[in-house]
């Protein structure tokens, strides 16, 4: 994909994600690839176990309107401003209700704050996002991503590989893992194994921020995260000529960093850590 002016793909609430194999994006205006799961809108809670769910969101388009909610399914609860999990829990029945779904679920879960459904994503409203079309599965092996605007793979979901890559030249990140407003909650499950990473990080972000090769991060607003991301491994990578970090890895469970080769990047150090729970970095 050359020249490609949005994204080079949006894979979003995907019951199994990509396999992305022996590829080439070269100048992509946006993401090269953005996997993820997609925001869903409570409307109402009739009940601590019954939730009245809307797929309507800014931006989004050629959703059906039952959303394709299966028993079975997992349904996350988040609180953005609170940067907190309310809640998992399984689907029971998910029924159609005019242009609305009424999902029973497995237990009883915290009061959630409702919305509308339409115009901006208000933050104050609780977050649903089904963990079961969230792309998992996915593999990007052998792949080269040169020259882009922004991130090479942006990914919020698992499990995955991201294996023996070339990432050049990019305006943001290698690989990237985060919680967007309305796209995708936490990755997990993630194996990043024996990719080039080469001058990235290119543009500046207005505060005096440039990407890392490889950045996991939960968004939130001033307030202590869930460390959500889950069971990242980032193995012998080799990660040159970056202005700022190599790496800088927040709020995760279960880290494994280790047989990477790091050289000529502008901070001191070249690995930053915080609000990581049983890490292993060598």
């Amino acid at each position: 994909l050359l020249g490609v002016q949005n994204g080079g793909t949006n894979i979003h609430n995907a019951r199994i994600g990509p396999w992305v194999e022996g590829c080439r994006f070269e100048n992509t205006g946006d993401d090269n690839n953005h996997i993820s799961s997609l925001i869903l809108t409570p409307v109402k809670q009739p009940k601590p176990n019954v939730v009245v769910i809307s797929p309507q969101q800014p931006g989004v388009r050629g959703i059906p309107n039952d959303m394709d909610i299966q028993p079975g399914d997992t349904l996350a609860f988040f609180q953005r401003l609170e940067a907190s999990l309310l809640a998992e829990a399984s689907v029971v029945s998910a029924t159609r209700n005019g242009k609305n779904t009424t999902i029973v679920l497995d237990r009883d879960i915290p009061e959630i704050v409702c919305g509308t459904g339409r115009g901006n994503p208000d933050l104050k409203v609780t977050q649903v996002y089904n963990l079961s079309r969230s792309c998992g599965n996915f593999v990007f092996r052998n792949n080269a991503f040169v020259r882009g605007r922004r991130v090479g793979i942006l990914a919020k979901s698992g499990p995955g590989l991201i294996e023996n890559n070339r990432f050049e030249e990019l305006g943001g990140g290698g690989v990237e893992i985060w919680n967007a407003p309305y796209e995708g909650l936490y990755g997990h499950d993630i194996l990043i194994k024996d990719n080039l990473f080469r001058r990235g990080g290119l543009v500046d972000k207005g505060k005096s921020m440039r990407a890392p090769a490889i950045w996991v991060d939960m968004f939130h607003w001033g307030v202590t995260v869930e460390p959500l991301h889950r069971n990242i491994r980032i193995v012998g990578n080799d990660i040159s000529d970056y202005p700022a970090h190599a790496m800088e890895l927040y709020d995760v469970t279960g880290l494994v960093v280790k047989d990477n080769r790091i050289k000529n990047v502008g901070a001191a150090e070249p690995i930053r850590i915080e609000n990581v729970q049983d890490a292993a970095v060598q």
